[in-house]
Protein backbone atom coordinates (compact mmCIF):
# COMPACT_ATOMS: atom_id res chain seq x y z
CA UNK A 1 0.00 0.00 0.00
CA UNK A 2 2.29 2.35 1.32
CA UNK A 3 4.51 1.96 -2.45
CA UNK A 4 1.31 1.88 -4.10
CA UNK A 5 0.08 5.79 -4.21
CA UNK A 6 0.70 6.28 -7.83
CA UNK A 7 -1.25 3.21 -8.45
CA UNK A 8 -3.81 4.71 -6.51
CA UNK A 9 -4.00 8.44 -8.22
CA UNK A 10 -3.33 7.00 -11.34
CA UNK A 11 -6.60 4.98 -11.21
CA UNK A 12 -8.75 7.62 -9.35
CA UNK A 13 -9.10 5.13 -6.02
CA UNK A 14 -9.13 6.57 -2.68
CA UNK A 15 -5.74 6.74 -0.93
CA UNK A 16 -6.63 4.79 2.28
CA UNK A 17 -6.54 1.57 3.84
CA UNK A 18 -8.22 -0.82 6.57
CA UNK A 19 -6.83 -3.02 8.89
CA UNK A 20 -8.76 -5.10 11.56
CA UNK A 21 -6.72 -7.07 14.14
CA UNK A 22 -9.10 -9.51 16.04
CA UNK A 23 -8.48 -11.97 18.61
CA UNK A 24 -8.29 -12.92 22.65
CA UNK A 25 -7.16 -10.03 24.63
CA UNK A 26 -3.18 -10.00 25.66
CA UNK A 27 -2.42 -11.36 22.22
CA UNK A 28 -0.38 -8.74 21.01
CA UNK A 29 -2.87 -6.30 18.86
CA UNK A 30 -1.27 -3.18 20.63
CA UNK A 31 2.40 -4.21 20.33
CA UNK A 32 1.48 -5.08 16.61
CA UNK A 33 0.43 -1.61 15.73
CA UNK A 34 3.56 0.14 17.49
CA UNK A 35 5.82 -2.16 15.37
CA UNK A 36 4.35 -1.41 12.58
CA UNK A 37 4.16 2.79 13.42
CA UNK A 38 7.67 2.60 14.13
CA UNK A 39 8.76 0.34 11.39
CA UNK A 40 6.98 2.24 8.42
CA UNK A 41 7.43 5.44 10.11
CA UNK A 42 4.06 6.60 10.58
CA UNK A 43 2.11 9.22 12.49
CA UNK A 44 -0.43 7.21 14.61
CA UNK A 45 -3.25 9.35 15.79
CA UNK A 46 -5.29 7.12 18.62
CA UNK A 47 -8.89 7.42 18.85
CA UNK A 48 -11.28 6.74 22.52
CA UNK A 49 -14.05 5.08 20.51
CA UNK A 50 -16.31 6.39 22.90
CA UNK A 51 -14.97 9.97 21.53
CA UNK A 52 -15.58 8.98 17.73
CA UNK A 53 -18.18 11.61 17.45
CA UNK A 54 -15.32 14.30 18.14
CA UNK A 55 -13.83 12.89 15.52
CA UNK A 56 -17.19 13.43 13.10
CA UNK A 57 -17.14 17.18 14.30
CA UNK A 58 -13.66 17.76 13.36
CA UNK A 59 -13.51 15.67 9.77
CA UNK A 60 -13.32 19.33 8.05
CA UNK A 61 -10.30 20.52 10.14
CA UNK A 62 -8.69 16.26 9.42
CA UNK A 63 -8.85 16.56 5.70
CA UNK A 64 -7.29 19.77 5.58
CA UNK A 65 -4.46 18.65 8.04
CA UNK A 66 -3.54 15.36 6.30
CA UNK A 67 -1.02 16.13 3.80
CA UNK A 68 -0.62 14.63 0.53
CA UNK A 69 2.39 13.42 1.87
CA UNK A 70 2.58 11.68 4.91
CA UNK A 71 0.50 9.24 5.65
CA UNK A 72 -1.23 8.57 9.31
CA UNK A 73 -2.37 5.52 11.33
CA UNK A 74 -5.70 6.42 12.71
CA UNK A 75 -6.06 3.50 15.26
CA UNK A 76 -9.09 2.74 17.08
CA UNK A 77 -8.60 -0.02 19.83
CA UNK A 78 -11.23 -2.19 21.35
CA UNK A 79 -13.57 -0.52 18.20
CA UNK A 80 -16.80 -3.37 19.55
CA UNK A 81 -16.75 -0.62 22.90
CA UNK A 82 -17.85 2.47 20.31
CA UNK A 83 -21.93 1.61 20.41
CA UNK A 84 -22.95 2.98 17.13
CA UNK A 85 -20.23 0.48 15.58
CA UNK A 86 -21.64 -2.54 16.59
CA UNK A 87 -24.26 -4.83 15.80
CA UNK A 88 -27.79 -3.96 17.22
CA UNK A 89 -29.76 -6.88 15.71
CA UNK A 90 -30.79 -8.34 19.50
CA UNK A 91 -34.20 -9.75 19.38
CA UNK A 92 -36.92 -8.44 22.01
CA UNK A 93 -37.32 -11.06 24.44
CA UNK A 94 -41.29 -10.29 24.25
CA UNK A 95 -41.61 -10.54 20.57
CA UNK A 96 -39.01 -13.05 18.67
CA UNK A 97 -40.06 -11.52 15.70
CA UNK A 98 -39.11 -7.66 16.51
CA UNK A 99 -35.57 -6.82 15.79
CA UNK A 100 -34.01 -3.53 17.27
CA UNK A 101 -33.44 -0.93 15.06
CA UNK A 102 -30.95 1.96 15.03
CA UNK A 103 -32.07 5.57 16.79
CA UNK A 104 -31.49 8.20 14.13
CA UNK A 105 -28.60 9.42 16.76
CA UNK A 106 -26.77 5.91 15.85
CA UNK A 107 -27.53 5.42 12.20
CA UNK A 108 -26.51 9.05 11.54
CA UNK A 109 -23.23 8.81 13.50
CA UNK A 110 -22.68 5.11 11.45
CA UNK A 111 -23.49 6.59 8.56
CA UNK A 112 -20.50 9.68 8.85
CA UNK A 113 -17.88 7.62 10.45
CA UNK A 114 -18.11 5.09 7.22
CA UNK A 115 -17.85 8.19 4.73
CA UNK A 116 -15.06 9.11 7.00
CA UNK A 117 -13.35 6.06 5.98
CA UNK A 118 -14.39 5.31 2.55
CA UNK A 119 -17.61 7.53 1.48
CA UNK A 120 -17.48 10.94 -0.40
CA UNK A 121 -16.00 12.77 2.65
CA UNK A 122 -13.13 10.06 3.08
CA UNK A 123 -9.87 10.64 4.57
CA UNK A 124 -7.13 10.39 2.15
CA UNK A 125 -3.33 9.30 3.20
CA UNK A 126 -4.69 7.06 6.46
CA UNK A 127 -4.50 3.80 7.13
CA UNK A 128 -7.32 2.52 9.87
CA UNK A 129 -6.61 -0.26 12.50
CA UNK A 130 -8.93 -1.27 14.54
CA UNK A 131 -8.61 -3.72 17.43
CA UNK A 132 -11.23 -6.05 19.10
CA UNK A 133 -11.62 -9.04 21.43
CA UNK A 134 -14.87 -10.17 20.03
CA UNK A 135 -14.79 -9.53 16.15
CA UNK A 136 -18.69 -10.92 15.84
CA UNK A 137 -20.06 -8.11 17.99
CA UNK A 138 -19.27 -5.33 15.20
CA UNK A 139 -21.21 -4.13 12.72
CA UNK A 140 -20.94 -5.74 9.59
CA UNK A 141 -20.97 -2.80 7.44
CA UNK A 142 -17.90 -0.97 9.11
CA UNK A 143 -15.51 -4.27 8.64
CA UNK A 144 -16.90 -5.26 5.18
CA UNK A 145 -14.20 -5.41 2.25
CA UNK A 146 -13.55 -1.76 0.86
CA UNK A 147 -13.26 -0.58 4.05
CA UNK A 148 -10.97 -3.11 5.59
CA UNK A 149 -8.63 -4.81 3.65
CA UNK A 150 -6.95 -6.83 5.76
CA UNK A 151 -8.13 -8.65 8.77
CA UNK A 152 -5.31 -10.59 11.03
CA UNK A 153 -6.22 -13.14 14.10
CA UNK A 154 -3.64 -12.67 16.59
CA UNK A 155 -3.98 -15.36 18.69
CA UNK A 156 -2.17 -16.86 21.67
CA UNK A 157 1.93 -17.86 20.95
CA UNK A 158 2.19 -21.34 20.91
CA UNK A 159 5.52 -23.60 20.07
CA UNK A 160 5.89 -22.76 15.95
CA UNK A 161 5.64 -19.11 16.52
CA UNK A 162 7.62 -18.88 19.34
CA UNK A 163 10.09 -20.40 17.64
CA UNK A 164 10.11 -18.49 14.73
CA UNK A 165 10.53 -15.51 16.99
CA UNK A 166 13.01 -17.19 18.57
CA UNK A 167 14.83 -17.35 15.63
CA UNK A 168 14.35 -14.16 14.28
CA UNK A 169 15.50 -11.98 17.31
CA UNK A 170 18.66 -14.36 18.75
CA UNK A 171 19.30 -17.04 15.53
CA UNK A 172 18.71 -19.68 18.25
CA UNK A 173 15.68 -22.47 18.10
CA UNK A 174 13.54 -22.71 21.07
CA UNK A 175 15.29 -25.34 23.85
CA UNK A 176 15.05 -29.27 23.71
CA UNK A 177 11.74 -30.12 25.97
CA UNK A 178 10.54 -26.57 26.39
CA UNK A 179 7.01 -25.46 25.50
CA UNK A 180 4.91 -22.58 25.55
CA UNK A 181 1.67 -22.99 28.00
CA UNK A 182 -1.52 -23.35 25.98
CA UNK A 183 -4.38 -20.96 26.82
Amino acid sequence: FLRNKKWYTDHKIPYHYGILLYGPPGTGKSSIISSLSMEYKLIPCYIDPSNIGSLLAYKEDLKDNLSDETVKLFIIEDVDSCNFLVKNDTEYPDDPNRKRTYSDDRSSHMSDFLNLMDGTKALQNVIWIFTTNHIDKIEPSLIRPGRIDKKFHIDYVNNETFNQFLLYHFNKPVPLGFNVAEN
